[in-house]
């Protein structure tokens, strides 16, 4: 099987990379440069107001220091479940400003492929989308339709819905993880995981599905369920205020 990855800078692309590679060809690997971030920070602003926009900043800093907090914790998840963040290789990685640059269409044009992963991307738009002509899968670390964007299992546990705590595969679509289900798994939390642990558990799960997918495409067996229209919803990084009311309920 022959792969390429469109990528973003979070480790836990490097940890699917690092899981797929041991067992398939990575032909190519597209990482998306960093996010503009006062293009976030504006548009975010303009959708949930200055309250809330303020309040998920002072969350956002926060969840730094929790980041540093957790390290043990993560080093026992990326050592319980071999987890590796090595880097990629230079020879087959290629840097663009915007997964949506049209370099990203020639490069994959001219290449041999039997997959497209995704993770940790900026949403992939038409033009892109329609220059794929093999399967385009997205690893969201959520369990859509009803928690897409981000921090699904964060917000799963916010919403006392152990069942869908979890991680999906889905094909990619024009939508934010709107596309049709492959597989999802629920993960399991302990007393000592947080905020920034819950990920690293969800992408645990989530290479096991990918070598489902890999497999059912190598055996020309891969199929999907269309997810439920008009269900869930996308959400955001929560406020401070938001996260300390969930902590003095237990969710870390």
């Amino acid at each position: 099987m022959k792969i390429i990855m469109f990528v973003g800078r979070s480790e836990y692309s490097k940890i699917v990379y690092n899981h797929l590679k041991k067992k398939y060809i990575i032909s190519l690997v597209v990482q998306e440069a960093s996010k503009n971030t006062k293009k976030i920070l504006k548009f975010r602003l303009k959708k949930f107001g200055f309250r809330i926009w303020l309040g998920q900043i002072f969350f956002i800093v926060f969840s730094k220091i929790l980041s540093r907090v957790s390290k043990k914790r993560i080093r026992e998840i990326k050592n319980l479940y071999n987890l590796k963040t090595d880097p990629y290789e230079e020879g087959n990685l290629t840097i663009v400003d915007n997964i949506n640059n049209n370099l990203v269409k020639t490069l994959i044009s001219s290449m041999d492929y039997d997959l497209i992963v995704v993770t940790g991307t900026g949403i992939i738009k038409n033009n892109i989308l329609e220059s794929i002509k093999k399967p385009i899968i997205n690893l969201h670390a959520g369990i859509t339709p009803f928690y897409r964007g981000v921090h699904g299992a964060y917000w799963a546990l916010i919403s006392s819905d152990l069942e869908n705590c979890g991680v999906t595969v889905h094909f990619v679509d024009k939508g934010v993880d709107t596309g049709r289900v492959i597989y999802q798994k629920k993960i399991e939390i302990t007393s000592m995981d947080n905020f920034c642990t819950y990920p690293y558990l969800q992408f645990s799960e989530g290479v096991i599905l990918l070598d489902k997918v890999v497999s059912d495409i190598e055996s020309n067996n891969l199929t999907s369920y269309k997810v439920i229209a008009n269900q869930g919803k996308q959400w955001f990084h929560p406020t401070i205020i938001e996260y300390i009311s969930g902590r003095i309920r237990g969710i870390k």
